[in-house]
């Protein structure tokens, strides 16, 4: 391994960790707002059949982005891992090197842009 393939994890890793800490700091300030209002007493039960409505959807609405938000922590989590196994910016199918551009596109990516593509073909056939 070189000394600039070194700067370039190096450069990942910190990229990497610092997307980590943002996310995690936007749910801090997340949670922190809504233990805010509950002890403020915005929360309430509704009293109208569309509040309940508009209630549930934001709830939902809500349960969606915190799985997206777990899903994304995951994946930067794994490239992480990918980048202190020695397996980080190789394409997990076909084991070819993703490019530094789609890296810093994508930086938690396991699929260089070709074999992206071809998912992609492959899951918009399936429906």
């Amino acid at each position: 391994m070189t000394a600039k393939d070194l700067e370039d994890l190096e450069y990942f890793k910190s990229l990497l960790l610092e997307k980590r800490t943002e996310v995690l700091q936007s749910k801090v300030i997340e949670m922190s707002a809504v233990e805010q209002n509950a002890n403020s007493g915005l929360l309430k039960y509704p009293t109208h059949l569309a509040d309940l409505g508009s209630d549930t959807w934001g709830q939902d609405l809500s349960s969606y982005f915190n799985a997206r938000t777990g899903k994304y922590l995951k994946h930067l989590d794994d490239a992480l891992r990918r980048i202190e196994n020695g397996s980080y910016s190789i394409c997990v199918d076909c084991g070819g090197k993703i490019h530094r551009e789609r890296l810093e596109v994508v930086p938690h990516t396991r699929y260089c842009i070709s074999c992206k593509a071809k998912n992609r073909r492959k899951l918009s056939i399936k429906f």
